[in-house]
């Protein structure tokens, strides 16, 4: 999702959203072009440009499955998501002089 927002013409930095509108244009250019047209036109890595077009799919799905008008796209991708609970969930332990 954010190589998605980051190839958006429309988007809200502000508020780190991504309109379906702007969504349903990139996954128009999108499905037309063959993985490596993706990776020509629009910089994508070989890893990227064969995935980028069946989540922009899901997202499609899931955003008119629950009729939104808006994705909001994370700070951080996952895995530094789990990273930083681990650390915060550690931190807390720490403070309150626990220990695992």
């Amino acid at each position: 999702i954010n190589k998605l927002f980051r190839l958006a013409a429309v988007k809200d930095k502000e508020r780190n959203r991504l309109p379906i509108e702007s969504l349903q244009a990139i996954y128009d250019r999108l499905h037309v072009l063959t993985p490596q047209q993706r990776m020509d036109e629009f910089g994508l890595m070989p890893d990227r440009a064969d995935v980028i077009f069946p989540a922009a799919e899901i997202f499609l799905t899931l955003a008119a499955t629950v009729r939104a008008e808006y994705i909001y796209v994370p700070v951080i991708g996952l895995a530094d998501g789990i990273v930083d609970s681990l650390y915060m969930a550690d931190k807390v332990c720490i403070d309150k002089g626990e220990e695992e």
